[in-house]
């Protein structure tokens, strides 16, 4: 049908980065390019980047259900990013918002 379509397509969801979970227990303290994560949370202190602009900053994120589809919490694959949002907003006044790119669960699809 093409609900079922739909439920296997993901879409994009705005929320605050303080309702986003990891879904690691650790992560490494650079990325895959080398660079220290600092520099990324400098960069959007600065305002170089923006969460809410810049499409490298959209996470990838699972969103695990409970029972009768209620949602329970939305797991981050970017957890490193993530981390970066996190302390970002430790060192704002402001709530910070993140686009999250939602996959749908595999066993769905």
């Amino acid at each position: 049908s093409d609900n079922a379509t739909a439920d296997c397509e993901a879409y994009v969801k705005v929320m605050s980065v303080e309702d986003v979970r990891f879904s690691q227990n650790s992560i490494s303290r650079v990325f895959s390019d080398g660079r220290n994560l600092e520099v990324l949370v400098q960069d959007l202190v600065s305002g170089r980047v923006n969460p809410l602009l810049d499409n490298f900053l959209i996470l990838d994120a699972m969103k695990v259900q409970g029972r009768q589809d209620r949602c329970l919490a939305y797991y981050a694959l970017d957890n490193r990013r993530l981390y970066c949002l996190k302390e970002y907003e430790k060192r704002s006044a402001w709530e910070v918002q993140v686009r999250l790119r939602v996959h749908p669960v595999p066993r769905i699809c």
